[in-house]
């Protein structure tokens, strides 16, 4: 079966012109998806290098003040660091609440770790447990927030489960003072 001229013609111009709209809904789209990320780093954009700063220093802090502490030396004045730091990113929490939905959990613990630490300087297990699961809550939290804010939009499903599954831990740790990881083992 051989088309004719004016067949092949109207067939030819009725692909173009679903190609081409095909073409005009997808630019549309990928334009529209190019916007809502930049709406969502600019969004975040305030936030980010404050956010950074203050989980290193509430972890720094601690850290820094347990060595004092290990060494003889006092550690209230990095401990009074470590809480400015809380007390700053509890205030950046609320105003990045709805960028960084989902991990505000996480975000919520680690704000504690300082005074946590302070009522366990003397309890050298528990405190350096404290501190460990601090920093890894810390890691989890600056990789969610770099992800969200290079994607430009909020944190994936597998950062959001890690920061969840950190969170619970130093929780954990701190409500009954020893991991449910540790104790199978």
């Amino acid at each position: 079966m051989a088309l004719d001229q004016p067949t092949a013609t109207l067939i030819a111009a009725l692909t173009a012109s679903v190609l081409s709209l095909l073409n005009l809904w997808w630019t549309h789209r990928a334009g529209r998806r190019g916007e809502m990320r930049t709406q969502y780093r600019d969004l975040l954009k305030p936030y980010v290098a404050d956010l950074g700063e203050a989980l290193h220093q509430i972890v720094a802090s601690a850290t820094v003040a347990v060595h004092r502490k290990t060494q003889g030396r006092t550690p209230d004045d990095w401990l009074e660091r470590s809480e400015a730091a809380c007390t700053r990113l509890k205030e950046l929490r609320v105003k990045a609440k709805y960028p960084l939905w989902r991990i505000e959990d996480g975000l919520r613990q680690i704000t504690r770790v300082a005074s946590w630490i302070k009522h366990n300087i003397d309890r050298v297990d528990r405190r350096d447990k404290l501190l460990a699961a601090a920093e890894e809550l810390r890691v989890a939290l600056d990789d969610a927030v770099r992800e969200a804010y290079l994607n430009g939009c909020p944190p994936g499903l597998i950062h959001r489960w890690t920061v969840a599954y950190k969170a619970r831990k130093l929780r954990q740790l701190w409500d009954d003072g020893s991991l449910a990881d540790e104790e199978a083992d």
